[in-house]
């Protein structure tokens, strides 16, 4: 089992008054999943998942990833290692171009220049976008600036992919690509995707999907 959260709970005091996000949250992910969480703004999608990439500590329950249980003595490294992060805008740097967006983040989790460089090269010839490698974020369409993000997430060739709202900002025809790119990432690479979306599209490609209400988490059968 890739994830296995068991009874996570999480509150926040919003002007000295408790407010209960996460009631008792299990959820469990395989090396392949796609497993989707639906739910309206504010009811705490973005807190689980920064839970899960260790972002942020649950007031209780246990966070297990690849068999060791997270905490603060290993949860930067596992980070590090084995998760990358999809945010919905602002993924890129906008003084720096293509490449050197993806090679950034190598760079600062230890690769060395060449390797950083080569991993680079080989994701975007995987989907033949080497012609993209000198442009910069502003010269990109939406749908092409949220597909670079996401080669960009695969690099390092981590285990788990969180995207909070990736398409959120995308059309009919660029949130279909992205869905693609997500399922051909998962079968190529057998990268798993926890994502949070309002976008009930994703229906056609996730193997789970959950919906996140007052603080509880109930699967769509």
């Amino acid at each position: 089992m890739l994830l296995r959260l068991e009874n996570i709970e999480k509150s926040y005091k919003n002007n000295f008054e408790e407010k209960n996000v996460l009631n008792g949250i299990s959820l469990k992910i395989r090396d392949n999943d796609i497993v989707t969480i639906y739910g309206n703004s504010g009811v705490g999608k973005s807190t689980l998942l920064n839970i899960v990439s260790g972002i942020i500590n649950p007031d209780k329950g246990i966070v297990n990833f690849n068999g060791k249980i997270v905490d603060n003595s290993n949860k930067l490294s596992i980070r590090k290692k084995m998760i990358s992060i999809l945010l919905q805008k602002d993924n890129l740097l906008p003084e720096f171009n293509v490449s050197d967006n993806m090679i950034l983040p190598l760079i600062i989790n230890g690769f060395k220049y060449m390797e950083a460089e080569s991993r680079v090269n080989e994701v975007l010839d995987y989907l033949d976008m080497k012609n993209y490698k000198l442009r910069y974020p502003n010269h990109l369409s939406s749908g092409e600036y949220q597909r670079i993000s996401l080669l960009r997430c695969i690099c390092k060739k981590p285990k788990l992919i969180i995207a909070d709202e990736p398409t959120a900002n995308l059309d009919e025809k660029n949130c279909e690509q992205l869905m693609k790119l997500i399922v051909k990432l998962n079968k190529d690479y057998g990268m798993a995707f926890l994502i949070a979306s309002h976008d009930k599209r994703f229906k056609k490609v996730s193997t789970l999907e959950y919906e996140l209400f007052n603080g509880d988490l109930k699967i769509n059968e």
